[in-house]
């Protein structure tokens, strides 16, 4: 069982660091769009990541 639990956290890990990866390129490529800034008001996770 134990190895299947880290098995487990490194795949988390992977999918953390992929969908950090696409937050940067959203930030950076698409922040002045009109859906982001929609976003903003609505999201409060996204707001936050925009800071």
């Amino acid at each position: 069982m134990k190895k299947s639990d880290a098995y487990q956290a490194h795949l988390d890990q992977i999918k953390n660091q992929k969908y950090r990866t696409y937050f940067a390129m959203l930030k950076s490529q698409y922040a002045d769009t009109e859906t982001a800034k929609d976003l903003l008001g609505s999201c409060t996770y996204f707001s936050f990541f925009m800071k």
